[in-house]
């Protein structure tokens, strides 16, 4: 599950609770357990080298998955990525008639230039996925400063801002919360605890975190704790090493269970996020119900709407502004505080309030196709 996994997944649990019928379409993971709360189809896949955890589908392979979906009476088709799946919406909604949504998440280029050399082909790569967005009947994104990216790539149709929320629910009492993150960190109330909670890849810009503690490490006590895996793990785990912090730094890997995760924001005291890759990301929201501020980097796309020292804080993208930047956060505990709490009135935000407005925009999305279509 990455971010819009997650995406998928809360829209699909709260409109089958509050609104009607929907299914999950994915790619089938070897392994892997469904919440049994959402109706999942999945398609058979394979892994992609090096790109674990992700897979790549080959639904047209799937005769049983293709005839269990010619089966369901679609009222509206919402893809929330413009590869395989994707195809398979598009499919879907032009076979039943019904209207396509297409949200844009992710930024497409970065990940394919890491791993193309060939400006030809990641160039044609871009334009097929512009034409994906092209034959949506409405196209999604969930901040503004996305709109800028997808216009990057040569979009030029109607967008329409939908935000994501959180499956988080504020805790009145933090502390039984904190103790927990406190044991299996090994840390005191005493300790400066920063999180990250992600994928381990260096497009996250993670390089900037521990080259800026590097700087640290000798002048301040602190703990610094890695949540998910990725390609990069052993890579970023050598450069920690490098750097003198193995004995400040824990690498958790992944971690499924939401009580702990909700620990892990309770305990911390700032949320390091230097990504210039992230768009909107989910860990903004989450860590407002705990009050928990996100160091972002200048200019960043998840970064909008933040406020340096009001509601989270903003650095220069380079290692002696991010560690000074660190370190002055450490030294003012009530400007901490504050951005904490601007950040639970800008950013906190329910997937039910989400869902409500997605139901509602659904309802006029196919009054609007069928008074088109017929």
């Amino acid at each position: 599950m990455d971010g819009v996994g997650l995406v998928a997944k809360n829209y699909a649990y709260w409109l089958n609770r509050r609104y009607g019928k929907g299914y999950v379409i994915t790619p089938a993971t070897p392994g892997y357990t469904y919440d049994d709360k959402i109706p999942v189809m999945r398609f058979f896949s394979l892994p992609i080298p090096k790109k674990h955890p992700y897979r790549f589908g080959v639904p047209w392979l799937d005769f049983s998955f293709r005839k269990a979906v010619r089966k369901i009476r679609f009222d509206i088709i919402h893809a929330h990525c413009p590869f395989v799946s994707g195809m398979v919406a598009l499919r879907i909604a032009k076979r039943h008639g019904i209207p396509l949504v297409a949200s844009f998440h992710t930024k497409y280029h970065e990940d394919f230039k890491s791993i193309i050399r060939s400006k030809l082909i990641l160039n044609y790569l871009m334009k097929r996925i512009v034409r994906f967005y092209e034959r949506a009947d409405v196209v999604w994104v969930p901040n503004n400063a996305t709109i800028t990216t997808l216009r990057e790539y040569g979009y030029k149709g109607d967008i329409e801002v939908m935000p994501n929320g959180t499956d988080i629910t504020p805790p009145k009492d933090t502390d039984p919360l904190r103790e927990s993150a406190n044991k299996e960190f090994r840390t005191t109330d005493k300790d400066f605890v920063m999180l990250f909670i992600g994928q381990m890849r260096w497009e996250k810009n993670l390089r900037l975190i521990i080259d800026a503690l590097g700087r640290l490490v000798e002048r301040k006590r602190f703990k610094m704790i890695f949540v998910g895996e990725g390609p990069a793990m052993d890579e970023i785990q050598a450069l920690v090493k490098k750097r003198g912090l193995v004995d400040h730094v824990r690498f958790l890997g992944v971690v499924r269970d939401r009580k702990r995760i909700e620990s892990y924001y309770a305990r911390a005291d700032l949320f390091l996020f230097p990504s210039l890759y992230d768009t909107s990301p989910l860990v903004l929201r989450e860590a407002a119900a705990f009050k928990l501020p996100l160091l972002f980097v200048e200019k960043a796309s998840a970064a909008e709407d933040v406020v340096d020292r009001k509601n989270g804080f903003l650095s220069a993208n380079n290692v002696a502004a991010y560690a000074d930047k660190i370190l002055a956060i450490m030294k003012d505990k009530r400007t901490l505080a504050k951005a904490g709490t601007g950040a639970r009135s800008s950013f906190y935000r329910t997937w039910e309030q989400t869902v409500d407005e997605v139901a509602q925009r659904y309802r006029t999305i196919i009054e609007d196709y069928r008074r088109v279509h017929g």
